[in-house]
């Protein structure tokens, strides 16, 4: 699972290939749109990018980590949009609020003025993307509205935006098309602008770089390994069935879960406040993890996973390889470099849901009133 330690699923990635695994999974992730088109595990921006951004459009929810940075940088003078369908934490603070369930709609429309009026990066386009004229095509299956059309007009007045949004919140399809639009801008891996993506996992990059993907085709697995996680913690029937069938489970976790019970061999392991080693955070950033306690039974997981292998190594040593060499006090938080080779161009996709309800657009009221409120105090002094 994304809470283990990059020493973890370094050696866990290494005992899957001295045993042959084909496939490696993670029950966690539902796909990374940022992964599969850019080809880096952490988000194209920093969070810190936050406090250089005159707009913040914040899709959906995100991390209270990144909640707190898109806070301060909302004191700091950035506006805010939000595009959710009810009212959270950001209401009082957004400046401009959508309301919506179908955020895809919402961006496809915002991206189809930024072609059509001629706001897109034609020389970022021309070096970085290799199929615009057919996305273009495509992008005319979008409908538009007069409402959008002012609205869109004033989101592109801005010209440092970036686009906020957790992987867990949006679905596949409607994280291509926010990275389709930041694109289209240019403004993919540049300071104050481009794309903040989150993950409610710890360790999710190190999950990605390890080469754990999306569970699929499952079924058709005669053994399996399943480290820290519970499959069948919402009782489904084709998972019970899989797990039934299989001629070999080994389950290695903190607890006895409904999973481990139906186990071959259950290896059992130390929770996460009982490891230490690193994380890599959605910044790129390797972050030193200090145990809290110390282990019930004496040994750690890498040391654990580390007999399996038969190696003798030092947590210092196995740490060295996890990170491929990074020296901790040297990090910086990771930005996106857009290829410049030929081949490597991006390929833009498109999809929408043209029988979807329309979206309501307002200038939040709670917002107004505070600015009015500001503004006639102001006047009196």
């Amino acid at each position: 699972n994304g809470n283990y330690t990059n020493e973890e699923l370094y050696l866990i990635s290494k005992l899957a290939k001295q045993y042959k695994c084909h496939k490696k999974f993670s029950w966690e992730l539902n796909g990374s749109v940022v992964k599969d088109k850019l080809g880096i595990s952490f988000s194209p921006n920093p969070s810190a990018d936050l406090n250089d951004a005159e707009l913040i459009v914040l899709i959906g929810d995100v991390t209270h980590t990144v909640g707190v940075k898109i806070m301060q940088a909302l004191n700091n003078g950035a506006k805010l949009m939000l595009i959710h369908p009810d009212e959270n934490r950001f209401t009082r603070r957004a400046d401009f609020h959508i309301t919506t369930n179908y955020y895809i709609e919402v961006i496809n429309e915002f991206t189809k003025y930024l072609v059509e009026y001629r706001h897109h990066n034609i020389d970022y386009i021309a070096r970085y993307i290799g199929n615009f004229v057919d996305f273009n095509h495509q992008l005319q299956h979008t409908i538009q509205t007069d409402e959008f059309m002012d609205f869109a007009h004033e989101l592109l007045s801005f010209k440092k935006i970036i686009f906020v949004y957790s992987e867990s919140d949006l679905d596949y399809d409607t994280q291509n098309a926010i990275l389709n639009l930041s694109m289209l801008r240019g403004d993919i891996g540049m300071q104050g602008k481009g794309v903040v993506s989150c993950s409610e996992l710890a360790n999710k990059p190190s999950l990605l770089e390890n080469g754990f993907i999306p569970v699929k085709n499952y079924q058709k697995l005669k053994s399996a390994a399943i480290f820290g996680e519970d499959p069948l913690y919402n009782n489904k029937m084709e998972i019970y069935e899989w797990l039934n069938n299989l001629e070999f489970l080994l389950v290695a976790d903190s607890f006895m879960t409904e999973t481990a019970k139906m186990a071959h061999v259950v290896l059992p392991l130390n929770s996460f406040i009982e490891s230490e080693g690193t994380i890599t955070n959605d910044n790129n950033v390797v972050q030193t993890v200090t145990k809290v306690c110390n282990t019930v039974t004496g040994k750690e997981n890498w040391y654990v996973l580390k007999d399996l292998l038969g190696l003798d190594s030092t947590l210092e040593e196995i740490s060295e390889d996890a990170n491929n060499g990074i020296n901790f006090d040297e990090s910086v938080e990771g930005r996106y470099i857009p290829s410049e080779e030929e081949t490597q161009k991006i390929e833009l996709s498109f999809t929408h849901k043209p029988s979807v309800a329309r979206a309501t657009i307002e200038l939040n009221a709670t917002r107004k009133k505070i600015l009015d409120f500001k503004e006639k105090m102001l006047g009196k002094k």
